[in-house]
């Protein structure tokens, strides 16, 4: 018998008709960050309707951060690699280089970079939603599973200083992963639609004022934001370092002033407390500020 050298290949049957409502995606708009190894409803309906949870669910499992809307994106990459010509033919096609795409994130801001760079070199992965609403992933399975997620991603963010001519640009790279060539024959998507399109999270900072007072500011620009929810404001929007919640919370509209007691280090919540108390789009920085008692 003669020796064999056994592959592994098998043949993939393709289907190379075109459906009439074959969706064409438009220019990139949204971006969607979740850790690598998170999953998500297939189904829009269901994504739709666990979207809000995941938006302020833990980091580090599956919350899914969005940033954008995005202005611009410079891809790089995806060509083809060639083998050098020999002396008996041309060059051969041995495979497809990474992807980079660098999206420009429509005005931008210093803050955004404070908080956007906080990835950098991090590897995550990432939706792609365009300029209609809708969002594209791929297929993954984990532990017999199955589930929708973003392709994999490694993150660097830059800006670009403003000059004479020129305004501040904020640019966020993406290093789409060796396997970005199988996740996109994978792929898998549906409209989303604009109007559920999340925005992202400000970060809070809880600021000690006098005879036992305080507000609540925008962690990096400062804006005040106590009135903006007056009574809203509860013991569960407020943890000190012990891990408990003060025992009271009041708002003095009058002066803009919070008085929490008891007396401690206090910090805001996290995001879900805040939902909770019907306070969105926000999260408590992990900076504790110390409330006196009140004379």
């Amino acid at each position: 018998m003669a020796g064999q050298i056994i592959g592994n290949c098998t043949q993939e049957v393709v289907h190379s008709g075109r459906e009439n409502c074959s969706v064409i995606p438009g220019p990139t708009k949204h971006l969607l960050f979740h850790p690598a190894n998170a999953l998500y409803p297939l189904e829009r309906e269901a994504f739709i309707e666990q979207l809000p949870a995941f938006l302020v669910s833990d980091p580090n499992t599956d919350r899914i951060t969005p940033v954008g809307p995005i202005s611009g994106n410079t891809p790089s990459g995806g060509d083809l690699v060639t083998t050098a010509p020999g002396n008996y033919g041309g060059t051969v096609t041995t495979g497809v280089n990474p992807t980079t795409v660098e999206y420009q994130i429509d005005n931008g801001t210093p803050c955004m970079y404070k908080e956007l760079s906080k990835w950098n070199r991090r590897t995550m992965r990432v939706f792609e939603a365009d300029d209609a609403g809708l969002i594209m992933g791929t297929v993954r399975t984990i532990g017999g599973k199955e589930g929708f997620a973003g392709y994999l991603v490694t993150i660097f963010v830059r800006e670009v200083k403003a000059t004479g001519t020129e305004k501040y640009q904020l640019w966020i790279n993406l290093d789409y992963s060796a396997n970005y060539e199988i996740e996109k024959q994978n792929r898998h998507g549906f409209m989303l639609g604009l109007e559920n399109i999340p925005s992202g999270l400000l970060g809070l900072r809880l600021v000690a004022g006098q005879n036992g007072t305080a507000t609540v500011t925008t962690d990096c620009g400062g804006e005040d934001v106590t009135a903006k929810y007056g009574e809203d404001w509860a013991t569960s929007t407020f943890i000190n370092s012990t891990g408990s919640n003060p025992t009271a919370v009041t708002w003095d509209g009058e002066a803009n002033a919070l008085t929490i007691t008891p007396a401690g280090e206090y910090k805001v919540a996290d995001a879900q407390a805040l939902e909770a108390a019907e306070i969105s789009g926000y999260e408590g920085i992990n900076t504790y500020a110390t409330i006196t008692a009140s004379a």
